[in-house]
């Protein structure tokens, strides 16, 4: 298939001018026209990819030229830090569901992608590293921008070399290998993979017309119809199964509510499940912890998890069994009781539940109704626990970590948003009690729960959204972050709440580590800085606000204000 490219210019070659199709015989040592880089972009553009993250360099100054051309077929996004562009692809990826290649040059840029890379492999991401890299000889020869990139970025994904081009025989192995890493993007849900590209000076020939027309690899990967019957019939005979949601991008909010409406399973999801209902969590955590005992048969679906009390609290029961819903080859026994895997996804196992004959059962019935019972039924009720509180509007005197996110969720409930990216650690918790999942897409890096790349991803993400992509960061993340900023194509999509405490706020509640001399400056990174100058220098429009009264009003215009640059609202907290 011929691929139109616009004027920006030829394309680069290692070997020849000319463009040549493969061989249709079997590969020999006849000199090629093709060269790797030119192998590369030809199947990115037929597997159907549709973004590329690009990073400065000179020795992957081909590759990003190569990838440029392809535009407008294929959006390139450049970022000059390659940590952050890492999380802009992956926030991409998130929001497109295709695969996302993010190009950086040789030596330590390639270092630099490994949290994302990490990221990707938890969440399931499908991320494709490309690294430009120079000739295996010159490595430990005190050649500059030199490190050994194969294997770079293990245990989260392996290395794919691509070979230097110097016969059809390397270019049939090139396809090949190419083609294996497109299709390793997209197994088991999504997965990260590095792609490393030696290339020789000279670099910078741009002299191809077009591109070769390169053999496409086809997978038809689909889940064999799963065998639950075992599980089915352990779920009818259990006295009180329950359904834990974990991070999820599955859609199946409308068979999760039917579940749970049921009665025949108690369905637990978390906010990150985006599924609805999230509500039952909290009542979980607010009082009712010991309903869990009830529980004799678990049903664990999605990823990590926020609640670390529910969590501990199930595996300290001896006599829970857990049957894991798992679509990979993983095995994950985060309770402790793993009893039975069924490779399937969450909606195969929902759509077998509900065709599956099963009564309606009195515990389940019973935990559901004591749920409900302590739920809160608008903004106005007032609801404690050990270590939140959510009050009535009228009776906010400060501006805490809490109340601040309580004000958010107002005001997203008043002008509405397209998406909400939540940071980790204090901002995650906290947002549970305000926002339901299944409205909007809720997202967290949470697959290893990671501070670094919060800001980059939700940038990635609003630069293919659909309305605001809402973010809410701690000072520590954002300041950590503050790179994702320098990205000149954002606009005014991305919108963020920073919540500055002065350090890391979730240090102040752990048990005994306020008695350290050192806790304060040394591990709770305690800081005085502010977002201001960082936003003028970025381009960024700047609000700021110290009062709940002061919120409520900058909330309100960060969330309905045009901009074509992002808005960051500053909220100082206590």
């Amino acid at each position: 298939m011929k691929k139109k490219y616009s004027s920006v210019g030829k394309l680069s070659a290692e070997a020849s001018a000319t463009s040549v199709s493969p061989s249709s015989t079997s590969p020999s040592d006849e000199d090629t026209g093709r060269s790797a880089a030119s192998i590369f972009t030809s199947l990115l553009l037929s597997f159907g990819v549709s973004d590329a993250v690009v990073c400065p360099g000179s020795r992957n100054g081909a590759l990003v030229h190569n990838l440029c051309c392809c535009q407008p077929q294929l959006s390139v996004w450049p970022v000059t830090d390659e940590r952050s562009a890492g999380f802009v692809a992956l926030g991409i990826a998130l929001r497109t569901g295709r695969t996302t290649v993010v190009c950086v040059t040789s030596g330590s840029a390639l270092l630099n992608v490994l949290p994302a890379v990490a990221e990707a492999y938890y969440q399931h991401v499908p991320l494709l590293v490309v690294s430009a890299d120079r000739p295996e000889m010159l490595l430990g020869q005190l050649d500059g921008q030199t490190l050994p990139q194969v294997g770079a970025l293990q245990p989260y994904t392996p290395t794919i070399q691509l070979p230097e081009l110097r016969s059809e025989a390397d270019a049939w192995h090139c396809n090949r290998l190419m083609n294996e890493a497109l299709l390793s993007t997209r197994r088991h849900g999504g997965r990260p993979v590095h792609v490393n590209i030696p290339l020789t000076p000279p670099l910078f020939r741009f002299e191809e017309e077009r591109l070769p027309e390169e053999r496409l690899v086809l997978e038809d990967f689909r889940l064999a119809p799963a065998h639950l019957e075992a599980a089915l019939q352990e779920v009818a005979a259990a006295r009180c199964p329950a359904l834990l949601i974990g991070q999820s991008r599955e859609n199946v909010s409308e068979e999760v509510l039917r579940l749970a409406k049921s009665g025949r399973v108690v369905v637990l999801p978390e906010l990150l499940s985006n599924c609805p209902g999230t509500e039952r969590m909290n009542a979980l955590r607010n009082g009712h912890l010991d309903l869990l005992s009830d529980i004799d048969l678990l049903i664990s679906a999605g990823d990590n998890l926020i609640n670390k009390n529910v969590k501990e609290r199930l595996r300290l029961q001896s006599d829970l069994r857990v049957i894991r819903i798992e679509p990979t080859d993983a095995m994950p026994d985060t309770f402790f009781h793993l009893h039975r895997i069924c490779r399937t996804t969450l909606a195969d196992f929902l759509a077998q539940i509900h065709a599956a004959p099963m009564e309606r059962k009195e515990a389940v019935v019973r935990i559901n109704a004591l749920l409900e019972n302590t739920l809160i039924a608008s903004v106005d009720s007032i609801r404690a626990s050990a270590d939140t509180k959510v009050l009535r509007r009228d009776t906010i005197k400060k501006l805490t970590d809490t109340t601040a996110l309580q004000l958010v969720a107002e005001a997203v409930e008043q002008h509405g948003i397209g998406s909400l990216h939540l940071a980790n650690s204090s901002v995650v918790r906290n947002a549970q009690p305000f926002f339901d999942g299944g409205r909007f897409p809720i997202l967290c890096n949470r697959g290893v729960n990671g501070i670094e790349g919060s800001m980059s991803a939700a940038a990635g993400y609003s630069l293919r959204a659909e309305g605001t992509a809402l973010l809410c960061i701690g000072d520590l993340s954002f300041f950590y972050d503050v790179n994702a900023l320098w990205n000149t194509r954002l606009d005014g999509r991305l919108r963020v709440v920073l919540l500055n405490n002065g350090g890391g706020g979730i240090f102040r509640h752990l048990p005994g580590l306020s008695d350290s001399p050192a806790h304060e400056e040394y591990i709770a990174g305690r800081n005085c800085a502010t977002a201001e100058g960082i936003c003028l220098s970025y381009n960024c429009g700047y609000l700021h606000a110290a009062t709940p009264s002061e919120a409520a009003a900058a909330l309100h215009r960060l969330l309905t204000a045009p901009a074509d640059r992002p808005q960051i609202l500053e909220l100082f907290v206590n």
